[in-house]
């Protein structure tokens, strides 16, 4: 995957509303992205990681760059859309220090965001912190079998996925 954006890090909601008109970000462009904290790390059950969110884009009628704004909140009290991420939206209104990478991906996008997560996962023992839902091939059935066996199956593809991660909290 190739880095198409870093910011590094958010020093103000309106960068994210700049990413709306975004060349890099047009439409039914691919994307991951990561946000991140910049200085700091959060104690996961088995490490510490600087990763907060994980996720995929594209937006086929509007710029893709749309999705990055709907992340964060206005204000700390105030949302926006269906789309905000309160997790996320307090930790940048209470003063963290928090950056965002996006890489243009392809087709796979939903499955290289669940490599990812899985990734932290086996690392860290939990999944990031704001990530809310995390993605499962089988509805109803044993979530930590399926996590697992799913890592077992495919090493060295979430190692690869698990690098982009690997990178990021080897700078904070």
């Amino acid at each position: 995957m190739k880095k198409l954006i870093e910011i590094n890090p958010i020093e103000d909601r309106q960068e994210l509303l700049d990413l709306r008109r975004s060349e890099k970000l047009g439409c039914s462009i691919s994307v991951n992205y990561i946000y991140f904290l910049t200085e700091e790390f959060i104690t996961y059950p088995s490490g510490q990681s600087a990763i907060l969110y994980i996720g995929e884009a594209m937006r086929k009628s509007e710029n893709t760059g749309v999705r990055f704004v709907q992340h964060i909140t206005p204000k700390k009290e105030t949302g926006s859309d269906s789309g905000n991420n309160l997790i996320l939206s307090h930790f940048f209104h209470n003063n963290w220090k928090i950056g965002l990478v996006v890489f243009e991906s392809n087709q796979s996008r939903k499955l290289i965001e669940r490599e990812m997560i899985y990734w932290h996962i086996q690392q860290f023992g939990a999944p990031p912190i704001a990530q809310g839902k995390i993605p499962l091939d089988k509805k109803g059935k044993n979530r930590n079998k399926d996590i697992f066996e799913y890592l077992e199956s495919n090493k060295q593809s979430v190692a690869k996925n698990g690098d982009f991660l690997r990178n990021i909290n080897n700078r904070v």
